[in-house]
Formats: structure tokens, C-alpha cells, sequence
């Protein structure tokens, strides 16, 4: 090999390792990433352009900063995501006051205390009437989700603690903290096409701009599709609309070159379309399934293996793959199988304590179907839940024989 091909191929590949790392955590700062850093450097041009073209989405490398932001737009909402601080989701009241301490932040020079940003946010909460109030001297449980939103402040290094505890806040209404502001990184936070500040309702901040016409039209709709293929575990054709279905049918070749540019392959079925990843030591999201040590992880998965056997069991050895659709799991049959499992494998497997107490079954089998849901295996209803069809993959066949013949 050349050295313009040697050149070439570590160009290539890192290309495709930066893709990866933006699109499971689409704020990439060099303190983390020092090795990764000056590839960013070198290639932002590049891949500002691929994100856009692609997927519509903005990147922004601020070498000064030190950081890399790319300013996703979700191709569909999704409840299933929600914003984490140790792998623990943001609650609404923490939602609430991380936005109201950014908003605070933004009127702050760059550095501030804790207090200060306390009576600001105070103030800011006071003048929003759907808001409740943020007291933070005498609601011990406003001073905990205002320290956990100021904690997520800090674990992406939009601010740091110079000096004092965050944790002495969540107890005493008194204690205090030095804080930096990252103002270059505050004001790339929010990603949303349309500004808040031209817009009446909240939801029209998504509101996207494309040409007028059909080739506006093609655009958006092969946008939607590919950002789907970039950031959910597997797509069902049933997800997309018409325009969506209609752009994808002719190009399959973009969907797979695009697979391709981010080190995956692309698998098609019947039902669906889902990007395959292989690599091992730096997967390509933010969450597994399953995860590694996690009861609710663990059980989601013999959860997965029961609704295909009895699936497989309701639909008979004669019926094959044009048998009818899934039907209703009762949320009471799912929580009767999920306490027999709690019997054979919370003591041998150490799942956590609190499936032993007397809604811990019923609260496991909750938290199992939602895991199961956010990977797109199983739909969930208000007192059911319906195995979707790439749980198959999670079932456990028999196993088969070949004769042998000399």
C-alpha cells in the first residue's frame, strides 16, 4: 500500500470513529477526547459538511472552546431518552430548573456563585406562572433537584465548581459554591432549529426550514429517514409516513453508504430496517441492551425469551411467517412470570433488593417493559404490552440436527 493510500485510509477512519462518537454523545470536549481532539481539528470542515448533507444537522467545532457540538434534531420525539445524570433520568422539577439555570447563567458573568444563581433562578420561576415557585430555603426537595441540575451543568463542563460542594447544598439551604461558566458551551446547549425567542409555542422551536416545492419535500423526508437509521436501534416500515416510505424505496444505496460511513451495516427484514454495529470496543451509543449488571436489564432480556415462546406457542408449529400479528400480553400475566423469575434468579444472579418487597414485581416488571420499549421490542399499552417483531431475535430455538450422509 502507497503512502496516499496508508494516508487515506486513517483519513477514512477517522472520519467514521468522530462520526460515531458525535452521534452517541453529540458534545465531544478535548479534555475528554485528547486523542481524538486534533482529528476533529483537522476534519471539522468535512464533517460539518457530511452532517449536513446527510442528516441536516449543524456542527460546530470551537477550537477555542474545546469543544465540538452537533446540534441534532430527532427525526420523532421521544419520551424513552430523557437527559441522565449517572445513568439516573433528569426528573421534570430537574428539567425545570436546568433551564431556568441556564437561562439565569446566560445574564451571569463567568464566574457566579451558587447562592446568586439560587435567587436568580428563584426570581426567573416567580414571574412564570405555570412554573412553580423554586424555594430553595424551605423545600428540601427543590435544593435536591437544583443540585442534581447543576450537577448536569458540571458533568458536561458547562460549568465547573471552582470551590465548595455541591452536595452540602441538597442538605443545607446556607452553603454556597465558586462556579465557572463556560459561556462559549452554554450558548450551544439548546440544539433546536427556530429560536425560542421567534416562536409562541414551545413545540415550534423543532419547526425546520426546507425549500419549497418537491425538492424540499425529497429533502426532508430522506433527512427523517436517515437520521432514523443514525440514531434508533431499528426502524419499523409502519414508523414511516408515506413521503418517508416513498423516498426509501429507490434508495436503499444511500441508506447502506451511509451505514457504511459510520462503520455499520445495514440489515433489512420484512417489517424493517435496523444498522448493525460489530464493533466492540467503541460501540456507536449511549445505551446497550442489555446492559451489563442491572437487574432491570437482565430481566427485560428472560422478559424478551418468555414473549417469544409464547408468541411461537399461540401461534402454532403449522402457522409460518404470515401468521397474524402479536396479541396482547395482560400487564397481570407479565407481572405473575416476572415474580417466578424473581424466585429463580434474585438470589443466584444478586439482583437489587427492592424486587423483594411487596410492589417490587410488579415495579420490576414496569421498569423491564419500559427498557424493552426504548429498544423498540416491545409496544406498550395501558395495561399490556405487545411483543414487537424484532424481539424474535431474544427467543431460544431448539436445537436442530443435520443427517449426515457418507
Amino acid at each position: 500500500m502507497s503512502l496516499t493510500d496508508t494516508l487515506a485510509a486513517d483519513r477514512t477512519q477517522a472520519l467514521i470513529r468522530i462520526r460515531r462518537r458525535l452521534l452517541a454523545d453529540p458534545l465531544l470536549h478535548r479534555a475528554n477526547e485528547p486523542e481524538l481532539w486534533p482529528a476533529v481539528l483537522r476534519y471539522g470542515a468535512d464533517l460539518a459538511r457530511w452532517f449536513a448533507v446527510n442528516l441536516g444537522w449543524r456542527l460546530v467545532v470551537d477550537s477555542a472552546g474545546g469543544f465540538a457540538r452537533l446540534h441534532k434534531v430527532a427525526a420523532r420525539p421521544d419520551p424513552t431518552r430523557p437527559a441522565r445524570l449517572n445513568d439516573t433520568p433528569l426528573t421534570p422539577r430537574k428539567y425545570t430548573l436546568l433551564f431556568l439555570a441556564c437561562a439565569a447563567l446566560d445574564e451571569q458573568p463567568r464566574q457566579t456563585t451558587l447562592s446568586v444563581l439560587s435567587e436568580n433562578v428563584a426570581e426567573l420561576s416567580a414571574a412564570e406562572d405555570p412554573i412553580p415557585t423554586f424555594d430553595p430555603s424551605n423545600s428540601h426537595s427543590d435544593r435536591v433537584a437544583f443540585a442534581g441540575a447543576i450537577k448536569w451543568l458540571a458533568a458536561n463542563r458547562i460549568i465547573a465548581v471552582r470551590d465548595g460542594n455541591l452536595d452540602d447544598y441538597a442538605t443545607d439551604p446556607t452553603a454556597d459554591a465558586l462556579l465557572d461558566v463556560n459561556d462559549r458551551l452554554l450558548a450551544h446547549l439548546l440544539s433546536c432549529p427556530t429560536s425560542p425567542a421567534l416562536v409562541a409555542d414551545p413545540t415550534d422551536v423543532l419547526h425546520e426550514v426546507y425549500p419549497a416545492g418537491a425538492a424540499g419535500d425529497i429533502a426532508r423526508a430522506g433527512h427523517r429517514v436517515l437520521r432514523r437509521l443514525a440514531d434508533d436501534p431499528l426502524v419499523y416500515h409502519d414508523d414511516l409516513d408515506a413521503a418517508e416510505r416513498d423516498w426509501l424505496g429507490p434508495r436503499w444505496q444511500v441508506a447502506n453508504r451511509l451505514a457504511a460511513e459510520l462503520g455499520l451495516t445495514l440489515e433489512r427484514r420484512a417489517e424493517g430496517f435496523t444498522a448493525i454495529d460489530r464493533s466492540i470496543a467503541e460501540p456507536m451509543t449511549d445505551d446497550r441492551f442489555p446492559a451489563a449488571g442491572s437487574t432491570v436489564a437482565h430481566c427485560a432480556l428472560l422478559l424478551a425469551e418468555y414473549l417469544v415462546d409464547r408468541h411461537r406457542a399461540a401461534r402454532g408449529p403449522e402457522e409460518g411467517r404470515d401468521a397474524a400479528a402479536p396479541e396482547p400480553v395482560p400487564s397481570s400475566e407479565l407481572v405473575a412470570h416476572v415474580r417466578v423469575l424473581i424466585g429463580d434468579y434474585a438470589a443466584r444472579c444478586g439482583w437489587a433488593q427492592w424486587v423483594l418487597d411487596e410492589d417490587g414485581p410488579a415495579q420490576l416488571t414496569g421498569r423491564a417493559l419500559d427498557y424493552l420499549a426504548r429498544f423498540r421490542l416491545v409496544h406498550r399499552l395501558d395495561h399490556a404490552a405487545v411483543p414487537a417483531p424484532a424481539v424474535a431475535r431474544f427467543g431460544v430455538a431448539g436445537p436442530t440436527t443435520q443427517e449426515s450422509h457418507p
